[in-house]
Order: C-alpha cells, then structure tokens, then sequence
C-alpha cells in the first residue's frame, strides 16, 4: 500500500474530524491522532568535551 498518513495533534481535535471525513472514501489517505503524550527529547543538558580526549595530553 502506498498512500499518505496525516497525524493530527490531539489538540485539534475538529481538524481531526473534518479530515477523517474529507477523506474517508480515498483508500490511499489515512487520517490519525497523535497518540504521544508529554515530550519524547530528553531535557538540554549542557554539551561537554568528550573526556578522553582532554586525559589524553596532560604534560
């Protein structure tokens, strides 16, 4: 099946709807609802040298 997958934010949920309805007769698009919960990155950490390379070369 080759098609297109439109994911909706849950917050949209009237978007949702009118795309579910606008293509419920095209087999080639599927409409869902985000189904994620919360944020998937972890948090910003600050980035730091790799610490081999600065034990490498202490004269």
């Amino acid at each position: 099946m080759s098609g297109d997958i439109l994911v909706v934010a849950r917050n949209q949920r009237s978007l949702y709807e009118y795309l579910k309805n606008d293509f419920a007769d095209d087999p080639e698009v599927v409409v869902v609802m985000d189904r994620r919960q919360g944020e998937r990155r972890r948090r910003a950490e600050a980035w730091t040298a790799e610490r081999r390379a600065s034990d490498r070369r202490k004269d």
